[in-house]
């Protein structure tokens, strides 16, 4: 029983390794803003955003991490579509924070803004292959209908 656990979580890891690093990375950067936000909190963030969305980009963060990231672990592709999209939103208010800082801030900016863009493309492809999926279970059941037509 733990045996194929562990092999699934492995090849999960495997097969979205870019996606499970992003993850891992969001929820690290996160959480110390919402233990310690006197010390943690992005001087940029601190600028753009009042205290109350301060918050709400860090939980953005660490809830967008930990669900892509248990999605990918368990293979559950519409809720890592929805942890992808927080990871999006919420990536690209940071980005856009950077801009209030530009020329300085314009590697991290770029950075940031292509996390967005790369989270942003995550979901339209598990958006697409979620839609292949149902379409590929319609034409299962059709056959196994067409099956027993023949064989009944």
């Amino acid at each position: 029983m733990v045996r194929p656990l562990v092999r699934r979580v492995i090849y999960s890891l495997v097969l979205q390794s870019v996606e499970a690093f992003l993850a891992v990375l969001t929820v690290l950067v996160g959480l110390p803003v919402l233990i310690r936000p006197d010390l943690f909190v992005p001087a940029t963030i601190n600028e753009i955003l009042p205290p109350v969305f301060v918050t709400a980009w860090a939980v953005g963060l660490v809830v967008g991490g930990l669900t892509t990231l248990g999605a990918i672990l368990f293979s559950s592709y519409r809720v890592e579509r929805i942890g992808v999209a927080v990871l999006a939103g919420t990536t690209a208010i940071y980005s856009i924070a950077l801009s209030g800082n530009l020329p300085t801030a314009t590697l991290a900016m770029a950075t940031y803004g292509m996390f967005a863009l790369a989270m942003a493309a995550r979901y339209w492809v598990l958006g697409r292959l979620l839609r292949m999926n149902g379409r590929l279970s319609k034409l299962r059941k059709r056959v196994a209908e067409l099956e027993e037509e023949i064989g009944g």
